[in-house]
């Protein structure tokens, strides 16, 4: 199923790992409520549509991973200044990303 939009209100949540759990459908932009937040994981769903911008403003995020989804579009670049995002390289457009192998993409 879906990423529920109403942990956008959870606003003291500093760690959200939901890998391997069949989540489908976009990232919720109300995900970048999460001012707290500095461990994000989607990793191997089947998560589809473009990264929010929003995502861009949790300035305390040190970790970002999305790999093995079907996400497509960019990371927003100001993503790049607080962390180097793991994606699938081969969907997703970024200039400061991380394979699985850790290789910059």
């Amino acid at each position: 199923g879906p990423i529920p939009t109403q942990l956008g209100m959870a606003q003291q949540l500093n760690q959200l790992t939901l890998s391997q759990n069949t989540l489908a459908g976009p990232i919720p932009t109300q995900l970048g409520m999460l001012t707290e937040l500095g461990w994000l994981s989607f990793e191997s769903n089947a998560l589809s549509g473009s990264i929010p911008t929003q995502l861009g403003t949790l300035t305390q995020l040190t970790w970002l991973n999305i790999a093995n989804n079907t996400l497509s579009g960019s990371i927003p670049e100001s993503i790049c200044s607080i962390t180097h995002p793991y994606v699938d390289c081969e969907e997703v457009m970024c200039s400061c990303c991380r394979n699985a192998d850790d290789e910059v993409c």
